[in-house]
């Protein structure tokens, strides 16, 4: 019990990131005291952002008179991929914009794809059965937990509403992590029927190893003993699938994609399992997954979608272009693979807040505190608007006035948690939502213990 009791600390620490890295130190994972007050920002840059950003109307997502977002049209010229941050999962507000983006480009601007920080396996099949799930199942057995809201249940309703049509929006992820409780029940019996269609008696032999680890991984001892033996096993799987894909998508007409997908739910094992054993082995790291969700993504992108236009739904941390340069994150993340990659296709949208309150990921309610004026936040809450968009991907020269988008400027995680960064190196805009809420969660589904949701929720 002790065991698992640690191995349950170490993975909160480790799926955890909404709020900071207080929580892996077993600290409270809020800062109730806020950064000392810096300096007034020079008014030359407060002119500026008063100047050049643009106030939306709302962020209401059943509005859908979108004159306020007509200036994203030129901006988002030959950029298929955009990117939606957050440096809060748990953030009524942010959701809300992020739907009403979404519906405006899917709708105005012809973005075909929404990839969210989740199961690339969980969320192909929830997709499949889209039509067959009320917007709650469609939801929850898809994403994590953490944006198990009456605000993102409107997403997946939309997406619903849109199969029929001749344009549908199609629902991906990219995570290699296990998401759902549902994809932990079921996984083993999708490996054994795939990989059944050419060699029975290794399906059930992969059944077996994966149905011990969906049902062993949260003990710290199991991971510690097994690492070894299921990394090369999972490997071992993929090679397989490699091997007679041929003849598994023979057997798969009608679900053209579905094979791939396994396969990378498989091939993903690997940076899931590196994860695990780093954390068990006290040497957490954000980067094994993060690998992995940009060789999802790029797959996604460059085969399973290609041609077609992308939506990325993530935390900050994970689609910023650079965040091993973030002294307080550290780590080559998804973002920067991307952008390496993809270069002038991508826009990387930062999302921050001023004052308000806001949701840990097991959906404890913590209360935001202004930010400081001389920080990001402070200066686009000098606007005077409740929502601001601001655009740096056109500022091409330092001056007096963007000085503050080329030097290391405050920012705050999660609103609380003090950072840094140089915003040129890691967005191409900049939406702030002034005050914000914690959103209102739903029940979980049948089955879906207290546990689970802290376990099934993302960095």
């Amino acid at each position: 019990m002790a065991a698992r009791i640690r191995r349950l600390a170490l993975l909160i620490c480790l799926l955890s990131f909404a709020i900071g890295y207080e929580a892996c130190g077993g600290a409270p994972v809020v800062q109730t005291t806020p950064p000392p007050q810096q300096d007034e920002p020079p008014s030359v840059w407060v002119d500026y952002v008063k100047a050049q950003a643009v106030p939306l109307q709302s962020i209401d997502p059943d509005n859908t008179s979108f004159s306020d977002l007509a200036f994203l049209a030129p901006l988002l010229q030959g950029r298929t991929i955009v990117e939606l941050g957050e440096s809060g999962h748990g953030v009524a507000e942010f959701s809300q914009a992020k739907i009403r983006l979404i519906k405006y480009l899917h709708e105005q601007l012809g973005y075909d794809v929404m990839v969210f920080e989740s199961s690339i396996l969980s969320t192909y099949l929830a997709n499949e059965q889209a039509s067959q799930l009320t917007p709650t199942a469609f939801m929850q057995d898809s994403i994590f937990a953490v944006w198990s809201t009456t605000d993102v249940v409107k997403l997946f309703s939309y997406i619903q509403s849109t199969q029929n049509t001749a344009h549908p929006l199609i629902l991906a992820g990219m995570d290699v992590q296990l998401t759902t409780p549902w994809e932990s029940q079921t996984r083993p019996g999708i490996f054994q029927e795939v990989v059944g269609q050419v060699d029975p008696a290794y399906a059930q032999q992969v059944h077996d190893t994966d149905l011990a680890f969906t049902q062993g991984w949260l003990d710290n001892s199991y991971i510690l003993a097994n690492y070894a033996t299921l990394k090369p096993a999972y490997q071992a799987l993929t090679s397989f699938l490699d091997a007679h894909m041929g003849q598994i998508q023979n057997a798969y007409p009608t679900r053209p994609l579905f094979p791939a997908v396994v396969r990378q739910a498989a091939w993903g094992m690997g940076a899931f399992l590196d994860e695990l054993y780093a954390t068990a082995s006290n040497n957490g790291t954000n980067t094994p997954r993060d690998a992995g969700m940009a060789t999802n993504l790029e797959l996604l992108v460059d085969k399973l979608y290609a041609g077609k236009k992308v939506m990325v739904w993530a935390h900050n941390a994970h689609l910023a272009h650079d965040a091993a340069a973030v002294a307080e994150w550290g780590w080559n993340n998804t973002g920067s693979f991307i952008f390496q990659k993809y270069g002038q296709a991508v826009y990387t949208l930062g999302l921050y807040m001023y004052q308000g309150s806001a949701a840990q990921n097991d959906h404890t309610v913590y209360t935001i505190p202004p930010a400081p004026d001389n920080s990001v936040e402070g200066l686009l809450h000098a606007a005077g608007d409740p929502y601001v968009f601001l655009d740096i991907s056109n500022v091409t020269e330092w001056n007096g006035e963007t000085a503050w988008m080329y030097q290391n400027f405050a920012i705050r995680d999660g609103g609380v948690t003090s950072a840094a960064m140089t915003l040129k190196d890691e967005y191409d805009g900049l939406l702030q939502i002034d005050t914000v809420h914690s959103p209102t969660y739903m029940s979980l589904p049948s089955g879906a213990s207290v546990g689970q949701r802290s376990i099934f929720t993302p960095q």
